[in-house]
């Protein structure tokens, strides 16, 4: 198997995604790497953590998530895997429901 990680989907996968025949709640599953540091482009918190940095992060979604009527479900550190193969193990795994 091979993953390709990404932070925004390409137009076209947010297209299909979004305008497929499935009308109602999904879960999206977030499986997270995170970097040694945070960079921001303002150069702030230069000594903040990149795990540090997504929890900040995961806080204000886990507020817009209330605003629709979503929720955070599950977040947890990766320890190992039991089917598969990667080349690297992900850092966490965060489940969050929409409606």
């Amino acid at each position: 198997m091979h993953v390709d990680n990404a932070i925004n989907p390409e137009p076209i996968q947010a297209q299909t995604f979004f305008g497929g025949d499935v009308n109602g709640p999904m879960v999206m599953v977030n499986l997270l790497t995170f970097k040694e540091k945070a960079e921001y482009l303002d150069g702030r918190d230069p000594d903040l953590s990149g795990r540090e940095a997504y929890m900040r992060y995961g806080a204000a979604v886990t507020e817009c998530l209330k605003q629709v009527g979503g929720r955070a479900l599950f977040g947890a550190e990766v320890t190992g895997l039991m089917l598969g193969q990667v080349e690297e193990l992900w850092d966490m795994v965060a489940l969050a429901y929409y409606p």
